[in-house]
């Protein structure tokens, strides 16, 4: 495991033998692999938490060609950047078509990587225990379970901020490059915007707190990587203005970007009651790690680290976890999911805590109680995702458009020329399409034609009524949709 600093000698007791010194990093990435495996065998939740439409995207790079700039099945572009989108749709390029460990697997890729960079940098600045407990506790928390499997560019963001962030304080205590850290800057724009800079520089704000101030601007160090990122932000959105006009600025700067921050705080909102929301986020999402995290950052302001080296990253972990905390409060756009970049910062102040609360027991002992809990919470996400969430309505629905794709591919074959007119996009993901929606009034038309149609669709009666007198619809197949209207396959011929 690289080293971003040298550490402080471990206090804990039980040092296991240097044979062992990989078991920390295998412990990590095991609890992981069985998280994400436990969320692909249990019911699919790809209709709920507005997964659909970055679905939709990489399908349509992967499908229709369209890698600059995405669109939904309904014709809407994309809100964010497009590298999830990206790291979705190339592995699947041998394939043709996405299933949902594909779909997934960048949201593996960066929660372990998230837990890799807490271990490492936690048992080099914290020590061996506290590096692994902070893993561990992030590993074993909601915000993992949630984001290892969410279709969104949260996961993929948390990762580019946070090890942007490590790579800031390298190069801040070693005076070296900057190149790194703006290509990973660059990395968090295309994921997510320019807000992933700032929050990766807000640890930077703990230079103010050293005597003497340790503020040393190095213009020249920046210049390499700030054109570097320049070249790749701006160069991919001139290519998206090229490619979609006007309508590129109007969504991701207009409506994201100025309309999220600054149109959605009306005069009068900017102190409400929004401004606490984002603490409790993280209290809530983080148990019970989040309480440990709390008391790490009262020890960094009550009770500073002696050793002069650990100071100065608990100060730096501070202010990068409290000004992305601030940034955060202020919109009244606040959800849970946009805290995902700090979580990690979280867990190195918890697993600190952990660390020093935790009994004093010999090496095995710690390992078997940390098994022990790993299991125990892998089993209640089995259990939740086995037997608990399946009764949600979208994940019933979820699980009926599921089969039904399944039933249509074994009846009528992948080669089905199907249009979808009123259907979730979830439909179109398992039978590997991504085709636009079309409006009852086209279907209608297209349905009235010579040429023979396929359709699939579910509010039957806004085709029949605008149908032309003489046309008969035949229906091919039908299910059953969890109170919606039933999911038909018709056409204008038998």
């Amino acid at each position: 495991m690289t080293s971003l600093a040298t550490h402080p000698p471990d206090a804990g007791v039980g040092h296991p033998a240097r044979s062992l010194e990989w078991l920390p990093v295998l412990f990590v990435t095991a609890i992981a692999l069985a998280l994400f495996a436990i969320r692909l065998i249990t019911p699919s939740d790809l209709m709920d938490n507005d997964q659909q439409r970055p679905a939709s995207y990489a399908m349509d790079a992967l499908v229709n060609g369209n890698w600059v700039v995405q669109r939904d099945q309904t014709g809407e572009m994309m809100s964010k950047p497009p590298l999830t989108t990206w790291l979705t749709a190339i592995p699947a390029i041998p394939f043709g078509r996405l299933n949902l460990f594909l779909l997934y697997l960048p949201c593996l890729m960066a929660t372990l990587g998230i837990a890799w960079l807490i271990l490492g940098v936690g048992m080099s600045q914290f020590g061996r225990w506290a590096g692994l407990l902070g893993a561990v506790a992030y590993l074993l928390s909601g915000v993992a379970q949630k984001q290892i499997a969410l279709a969104r560019t949260d996961t993929v963001f948390a990762l580019t901020v946070f090890a942007g962030a490590l790579i800031a304080w390298r190069a801040w205590r070693s005076g070296g490059s900057w190149t790194w850290f703006w290509l990973l800057a660059a990395a968090a724009t295309l994921t997510k915007g320019p807000v992933g800079v700032v929050l990766a520089l807000g640890g930077l704000l703990a230079v103010f707190f050293e005597r003497p101030c340790a503020w040393r601007p190095r213009w020249r160090a920046h210049l390499p990587g700030v054109a570097l990122f320049l070249t790749l932000t701006l160069g991919w959105f001139a290519l998206a203005s090229l490619v979609e006009g006007r309508d590129v600025w109007d969504k991701m700067i207009g409506r994201e970007l100025v309309g999220h921050v600054v149109k959605e705080t009306e005069a009068g909102e900017i102190w409400g009651p929004h401004l606490i929301k984002p603490t409790l986020y993280f209290l809530s999402r983080f148990m019970p790690w989040g309480v440990f995290a709390a008391l790490g950052l009262w020890r960094v302001w009550r009770r500073p680290a002696t050793d002069a080296g650990e100071r100065r990253f608990e100060l730096y972990i501070a202010c990068y976890f409290l000004l992305g905390l601030v940034l955060f409060s202020i919109p009244t756009h606040q959800r849970a999911d946009h805290l995902w970049p700090l979580i990690p910062a979280g867990a190195l102040l918890a697993g600190r805590e952990l660390a020093r609360l935790a009994p004093r027991w010999v090496a095995r002992r710690r390992w078997l109680v940390l098994t022990g809990a790993a299991g125990a919470f892998l089993t209640v996400v089995f259990v939740n995702g086995q037997f608990v969430r399946p009764r949600d309505s979208e994940l019933i629905r979820n699980a009926q458009m599921e089969a039904a794709a399944a039933e249509i591919v074994e009846r009528f074959g992948r080669d089905l020329p199907l249009e979808v007119v009123d259907t979730p996009y979830t439909l179109q993901f398992h039978l590997g399409t991504m085709r636009r929606l079309l409006d009852y009034d086209t279907a209608a038309e297209r349905l009235a034609g010579g040429e023979r149609v396929y359709m699939a669709i579910q509010r039957i009666e806004e085709i029949d009524k605008r149908l032309p007198t003489g046309v008969m619809l035949h229906e091919l197949a039908r299910w059953p949709i969890h109170r919606q209207e039933d999911l038909r396959i018709i056409s204008n011929q038998p």
